[in-house]
């Protein structure tokens, strides 16, 4: 039985219930690609991309590989050569500073350095796991929806953050 659906969110959502194993983590990992595929396809050379590239200092090893993967699954690798290249640039940037300053100022450049970078990747990858958990405990106010929730394979960490979603008072 197909689950109502009221948006094309809602048709993704539920193709997400009838595959393998967790739907949250099915849905999650198919706007990850998604996002690794824009990205690679439209935003190598977007100017506000770039530069919030820059901002974070990269993307953390999880998505560098994510990029290099996706990259490779589309026949080549000059889309997450040239997003590879832009982040070990800033970050050689700050290694040349550290290894140039003296005293404390190096002290204070090589920690400010060694921070892994606030990732893009996982910046999205939270806000699509907060939209889909809240989608999921709205949805299940309808029978269909409530049924197909009870009897999914949840995996444990996102089983936790649909009951806390749950028992969060209403706004």
């Amino acid at each position: 039985m197909r689950l109502p659906a009221r948006s094309a969110a809602d048709l993704r959502l539920a193709d997400a219930f009838e595959g393998p194993g967790c739907p949250v983590c099915a849905e999650v990992a198919r706007t990850d690609a998604q996002w690794l595929e824009s990205i690679l396809a439209e935003s190598v050379n977007d100017i506000p991309f770039r530069e919030a590239l820059d901002h974070a200092r990269g993307l953390c090893p999880r998505h560098v590989r994510a990029v290099l993967d996706a990259d490779r699954r589309r026949s080549g690798s000059l889309g997450a050569a040239i997003l590879l290249r832009a982040m070990l640039t800033a970050r050689l940037a700050e290694i040349e500073a550290a290894h140039t300053a003296r005293g404390w100022t190096r002290a204070r450049r090589a920690e400010e350095a060694s921070r892994p970078p606030a990732c893009l990747g996982c910046a999205r990858e939270a806000t699509t796991l907060a939209w889909v958990t809240r989608a999921v405990v709205q949805l299940a106010a309808d029978d269909a929806w409530s049924a197909a929730a009870a009897a999914a394979p949840f995996c444990l960490a996102h089983l936790l953050l649909l009951l806390r979603e749950r028992a969060a008072p209403p706004n």
